[in-house]
């Protein structure tokens, strides 16, 4: 076999070292460098990120619980108001049905049947007790 020849064989293993000494030399000294620089850059650019990332984890937190605050405080603004003003709109619903009841002249009986009872109860509670030619409800002296 040719390859095998012993004139030749020295040569061949020469070369083989000297090949493989300057593909290691190439490798140990350019690429592992350069590989080792990529991943040290990008093990800081993750770092960095991560930081990032927390940081404005924090801030959204922060925000959130700052947001959640002023709708609580807004929603019980706004329970108040309507309250105050349901309750405005119930003694005018609760004067106008009154109103009607003794401008019909209907008796206690019908009050009771139409289930106005509470309404009843409430307008004499106040010592409202009927209604004046001008339509507005009379208190009793």
């Amino acid at each position: 076999m040719p390859q095998l020849d012993r004139a030749i064989i020295v040569t061949q293993v020469f070369w083989m070292v000297v090949t493989l000494f300057l593909l290691y030399t190439i490798i140990v000294y350019s690429l592992i460098p350069i590989l080792y620089r990529s991943l040290k850059l990008r093990g800081r650019i993750a770092y960095i990120n991560l930081q990032r990332i927390e940081s404005l984890r924090r801030e959204q937190q922060s925000s959130q619980r700052d947001s959640q605050l002023v709708l609580k405080d807004a929603l019980s603004h706004t329970r108040k108001i309507n309250a105050r003003q349901i309750g405005a709109h119930q003694e005018l619903l609760n004067g106008t049905v009154i109103k009607s009841i003794y401008k019909l002249g209907l008796n206690k009986n019908i009050i009771h049947s139409l289930h106005l009872i509470p309404i009843y109860k409430a307008c004499l509670s106040r010592g409202l007790t009927g209604f004046s030619p001008m339509g507005y409800i009379t208190r009793s002296n």
